[in-house]
């Protein structure tokens, strides 16, 4: 402020001394030329004028006060002195110095005004520029006015003058210009306020939208025209159509995922947004606006209800996320299973204000569970009627297997009477003899745990096993059966491999129906079952190789497919049953073609480090 003064004082100083030099000539001129008084204030009133329409206030105060001076020093008798005997020319400098004082104050105000004009007009200007728009006035001639802005905005020169109607039209897209002169008539026929918008091709081609937006003009109740706006609003049009088809899309994906979106208020636990989809998930309907909380809950089903309503509760105490699935009951009865996930939105001071989040229809999601839970029962089902089936056709040669450690007992035991009823009585051959009977009684109790285990119908149960322990278990169950055809069985194993997590009896299950399958093939020319086993890339890699005639190469694809058998009295679920157990356990299988007679089949499983 102090150097704006400054500023003010400096510049009033020089325009007052330039003047007072003006002055000064003008008063020597006049003296020399001996001209009246009033003719000199007449020429002293000229200076003054220029001077304030050039200069400020305070220097045309200044030298108003100087010419006045000079007036009754050089040209009122006595000249050369400030005392002036004529009345009449004390009043006609009085008259000068009045009319000089008055005149500046005038000029200066008028100066004034127009600085604060030309100051507005910038700033309209440069704010029409700035938010892309422009005024205009129309009346029934046409366009009398349009702002620089306007001109800018439709692309035309700043210094032409308002187009006509017509020219004006064809500025308009052609898709909009008959609506644009149904408008034009409208406006002049009704002198209603409008509020339009329409799209302009600019002179290179491109495509703007405009909004317009009228008020008509009356003076004294008689209509003179209208007073408007145009702003480019093409950036927000963009805008709006980005933000519409978001929408749009946004609105598809919740249809065809089943998900509405939502947002509650705490304070007055109404909603604040409702996705279309969420009134049709939950059978409201959106023409009743905005629904409460408390409207909702009664959605909820009877069974859930109190869970539902604790879950929003434990929430906002402890402004936390939440995520529930529940049922809600329609009015029509029909029962649907809703995933509800919740976030809360809290305020910069830290306070609970809403919930936000979305609510899936899982209906068929659940129904599907509830297929596949029965499916897999039916597999389960379907895998035990394999054993058993199984175990059915091995049944001679397990009973063999069972009757020979028993008939062996009984001969230990009967050994052991001997030994005892001598005299005397042998006890070293004795105690022999029963510990042979312990040895063949845990061999046939050993078995027949075995064939109980197979036989069991359970859940399965995932657990840590030694593989190594699943295959010699097998063994034992199979030597009849192996003998049976004079097959020779073997085992390559690794050496303490890592236990896998998996169901024990259908582990059991899958090395049974491939060993089977093996002394099956052979059984009319003997031959040899090998099983291997080796660690590769973090998995177990099984094989069950034999000597038979090979796979035909028509079958190699069809193996696995249920019901498909080569053996005259075969079920066709062995392969499927035993490659759907592999596969439920994270592992392959599939079968190859040995180099020279026979087939071999190969599985993985992931192992469990432990």
């Amino acid at each position: 402020m102090w150097h704006r003064l400054t500023f003010r004082i400096g510049h009033s100083a020089q325009q007052s001394f330039l003047a007072i030099i003006a002055l000064a000539g003008l008063t020597l001129a006049c003296f020399r030329l001996q001209l009246n008084i009033s003719s000199v204030g007449f020429l002293y009133l000229m200076v003054v004028v220029l001077l304030s329409l050039s200069g400020d206030y305070v220097a045309s105060v200044v030298i108003s006060v100087v010419a006045a001076v000079c007036l009754a020093y050089f040209f009122a008798p006595p000249i050369f002195s400030i005392r002036v005997d004529d009345p009449l020319n004390i009043v006609a400098i009085i008259a000068f110095l009045t009319t000089s004082l008055v005149i500046s104050r005038l000029v200066s105000a008028v100066r004034t005004r127009s600085e604060k004009l030309r100051l507005n007009e910038y700033y309209l200007s440069e704010g029409q520029r700035l938010a892309h728009m422009g005024s205009w006035a129309f009346d029934a001639t046409g366009f009398s006015y349009w702002s620089p802005g306007l001109f800018r905005i439709h692309g035309l020169d700043t210094r032409g003058k308002p187009p006509t109607v017509e020219e004006y039209l064809a500025l308009v897209h052609p898709e909009d210009r008959a609506f644009m002169e149904r408008g034009i008539t409208k406006m002049l026929d009704a002198h209603l306020a409008f509020d339009f918008t329409k799209r302009i091709v600019l002179p290179d081609g491109e495509i703007r939208h405009i909004r317009c937006v009228g008020v008509p003009v009356t003076q004294g109740y008689i209509f003179r025209g209208f007073l408007g706006t145009g702003m480019d609003v093409t950036e927000q049009e963009r805008l709006t159509e980005e933000l519409r088809r978001s929408e749009s899309h946004l609105a598809e994906a919740q249809k065809l995922t089943h998900t509405g979106s939502w947002a509650w208020s705490v304070a007055d636990r109404k909603t604040v947004h409702l996705s279309e989809e969420f009134y049709r998930i939950c059978g409201f309907d959106p023409a009743e606006g905005a629904l409460t909380l408390e409207q909702c809950s009664e959605r909820v089903h009877p069974e859930d209800r109190l869970k539902w309503k604790s879950i929003i509760e434990w929430a906002i105490v402890e402004k936390a996320d939440y995520d529930r699935e529940f049922r809600i009951l329609l009015p029509s009865g029909m029962i649907k299973w809703i995933h509800t996930v919740g976030h809360p939105v809290l305020s910069e001071a830290g306070d609970l204000e809403q919930f936000v989040g979305s609510s899936t229809d899982i209906t068929e999601l659940k129904s599907a569970e509830q297929e596949r839970e029965k499916l897999r029962q039916l597999e389960a089902d379907l895998a035990h009627i394999n054993r058993v089936s199984v175990m059915g056709e091995m049944a001679a040669s397990l009973a063999h297997e069972i009757k020979q450690p028993i008939a062996a007992a009984m001969t230990c035991a009967n050994s052991c009477i001997e030994w005892l009823a001598h005299e005397p009585p042998n006890l070293d051959r004795a105690r022999a003899a029963a510990a042979k009977i312990d040895k063949y009684g845990n061999r046939a109790a050993e078995i027949i745990d075995h064939i109980r285990l197979l036989y069991r119908k359970s859940p399965p149960q995932s657990e840590l096993i030694d593989v190594n322990e699943v295959v010699h278990e097998i063994f034992t169950l199979l030597e009849g059966e192996a003998i049976r055809y004079s097959i020779a069985m073997r085992s390559e194993l690794a050496g303490e491999p890592p236990k896998v997590k998996a169901d024990r009896v259908q582990l059991q299950q899958v090395f049974m129906n491939l060993m089977l399958n093996g002394i099956e093939a052979m059984r009319d020319e003997s031959g040899e079952l090998t099983v291997k086993s080796q660690l590769q890339d973090s998995q177990l890699l099984f094989s069950v190789s034999d000597t038979g005639p090979g796979l035909s190469d028509g079958n190699v694809d069809q193996m696995f497919s249920a019901f498909f058998t080569t053996k005259p009295q075969g079920s066709g679920m062995g392969l499927a049953i035993s490659r759907s157990i592999v596969e439920s356990h994270g592992g392959r299988l599939w079968a190859t073609a040995n180099d020279g007679r026979g087939a071999t089949f190969h599985f993985t499983l992931p192992t469990e480090v432990t």
